[in-house]
């Protein structure tokens, strides 16, 4: 009797055994559980402008943080002035290029000088959904193992022996990213691009943790610049599970009423219908859209601000990435520039876009100014 305990016992301890090898064997070992990671060789150029010149100053970003790229020397030349020596600034951002590839950009700059340029400009969060960095179908692992991360006892014990991360963290699939971008061409329903929406927003808040942590293990300062939303372009997808046939009919007849010139009726009919649901976008648009016609722009600022929010399709900045921007500038006291609200305070009044993205070049040179008088003010250099 006593000897089928112990092999039965034994047989026990081998399953249990081989188990916990075979999950080791299916789980990355890694501190935060971001399901991808990008792969380089060390030739692999990240810095598209880097020149032999260490830099003071780089800005970081997507297509938004290169388009300031034309206004390098008008920058240098103001925060300059005084200087014997002109201070080098230079642009890393690039196209389609996500937080995780800026963050990644930082992370092989002081591995290779053992420090950070002095002063890091971030101004990306308009292509976070460009490329392809997880499967829908690791999400209930994603989601747990970032669980276990907000566990201050297993978080510490995983940075403090990251191999514990094999043993904790639930096996997904890890998708491997290389030098070159690649837009993601796939089609997503719209129950997939709101868990999408949920994911992205949850990694990038993690990422700009990790940006706020390297600057300060490297005395570098940090700007955030948050990325305007045209609030006057309407949704492009409507998610099916806010939306129906009847509130369908009822934007027919508030755009109706809107052509007609009756624009009380018209705002009194999608007040009402943004209160039964405020997360169909193309009511939160109307109701926006009919507030602006009322002259109530408050209302209609906030109105457009959800339905930006919640469309469906991920071709633009969505407002939670810049919402995320002003949370950590505040409760990290880091230098901040609601750009999005430079031109979005204007809303009514003037012609704020170029095309749906991008803002009037006018709009570019005060930020130009008002990044210049930051860096000097920083620097503690005359303004």
């Amino acid at each position: 009797m006593f000897k089928t305990i112990k092999r039965l016992f034994f047989l026990s301890f081998l399953a249990a055994a081989a188990l916990i090898a075979y999950k080791i064997s299916l789980t990355p070992q890694m501190v935060i559980p971001f399901p991808y990671k990008i792969e380089l060789s060390s030739s692999t150029n990240l810095f598209e402008e880097r020149s032999d010149t260490n830099p003071h100053i780089v800005i970081l970003g997507d297509r938004m943080g290169k388009t300031l790229v034309h206004y390098l020397p008008p920058l240098t030349t103001l925060v300059s002035q005084g200087l014997r020596n002109p201070l080098v600034i230079q642009n890393w951002s690039q196209e389609g290029e996500g937080i995780h590839r800026s963050v990644e950009k930082l992370k092989r700059y002081a591995k290779e000088y053992d420090n950070l340029p002095s002063m890091i400009i971030f101004h990306g969060g308009s292509q976070e959904f460009y490329e392809k960095r997880f499967s829908l179908e690791n999400r209930e692992a994603i989601l747990k193992n970032f669980e276990y991360y907000q566990n201050d006892a297993l978080a510490s014990a995983v940075i403090l022996l990251p191999w514990l991360s094999r043993l904790i963290y639930h096996p997904m699939e890890l998708v491997k990213l290389g030098p070159v971008i690649d837009k993601d061409e796939n089609r997503y329903t719209s129950l997939q691009t709101q868990q999408r929406m949920e994911l992205t927003f949850k990694f990038f808040d993690y990422h700009l943790q990790e940006m706020i942590s390297l600057a300060r293990q490297h005395d570098s300062t940090l700007i955030f610049i948050t990325t305007p939303v045209n609030l006057e372009e309407p949704p492009r997808t409507i998610c099916t599970n806010a939306h129906d046939q009847e509130k369908d009919q009822a934007h027919k007849q508030i755009e109706e009423l809107l052509a007609e010139g009756r624009t009380k009726e018209a705002f009194s009919m999608a007040e009402r219908l943004y209160e039964e649901n405020i997360g169909n976008a193309m009511t939160a648009y109307l109701y926006g859209l009919t507030a602006k016609a009322n002259n109530q722009i408050s209302v209609a600022r906030e109105a457009l601000i959800q339905a930006a929010a919640t469309d469906c399709e991920t071709w633009r900045i969505n407002p939670v990435f810049n919402s995320l921007k002003a949370h950590y500038a505040h409760k990290e006291d880091l230098f901040f520039i609601d750009f999005d609200r430079m031109l979005n305070q204007q809303l009514g009044q003037n012609v704020l876009f170029l095309n749906p993205i991008y803002p009037q070049h006018l709009f570019y040179q005060r930020l130009t100014q008002i990044l210049a008088r930051e860096i000097r003010t920083i620097l503690q250099l005359p303004l």
